[in-house]
């Protein structure tokens, strides 16, 4: 079980939280797309429907110091998660 089962609310909670979208967004973008802390161009493809579009840009860049914070910030949230997981178990 996840901790939307065990915990709704606390997930909810979790989700609404501006670092655990940074750190989503993040995590996507190292994976798939850049380093965050790099400057350079970028090409992206993107699909609507039936069109397909490339666009071409320069990537924004993440100061080292708001990774540190959302890391921090995860890290508080993993600790509530792991509490209450324990609580359920």
């Amino acid at each position: 079980r996840g901790i939307r089962e065990i915990s709704p609310n606390l997930y909810n909670q979790i989700t609404q939280k501006d670092a655990f979208g940074f750190s989503k967004k993040l995590r996507n973008d190292i994976t798939h797309n850049f380093l965050p802390s790099m400057l350079g161009g970028s090409i992206v493809g993107k699909k609507s429907g039936n069109v397909q579009t490339t666009e071409f840009g320069v990537e924004k860049y993440t100061p080292s110091v708001k990774i540190h914070q959302t890391a921090i910030e995860m890290l508080s949230i993993l600790a509530k998660v792991i509490a209450s997981i324990s609580i359920e178990v």
